[in-house]
């Protein structure tokens, strides 16, 4: 949504929008990770070797700047990034 349109919104649209972030972001990601695993699946089985990270740390660091960022721009979405955050 554009900021021109999320300005056109009262408060209480805006509100609906914010309390429905963080279930959209568990089946947004719930959605996206069934489709790689079937992409997964077709390129296994073509014979394609998949190489999988043992450990996320280095880019989890490596992002958290991002959020930062983004909280200082948007404060008031800090629970939706923190919901990000523990989406295993």
């Amino acid at each position: 949504m554009s900021k021109k349109t999320w300005d056109k919104l009262n408060p209480d649209q805006k509100k609906a929008i914010l309390d429905s972030v963080p279930e959209t972001v568990k089946t947004i990601n719930r959605d996206y990770i069934k489709t790689g695993e079937d992409g997964l699946k077709v390129l296994k089985d073509y014979g394609v070797k998949i190489n999988t990270p043992t450990n996320l740390e280095p880019f989890i660091e490596a992002v958290s700047g991002i959020y930062s960022d983004f909280i200082k721009e948007k404060p008031e979405l800090e629970s939706v990034i923190d919901e990000i955050r523990n989406v295993e």
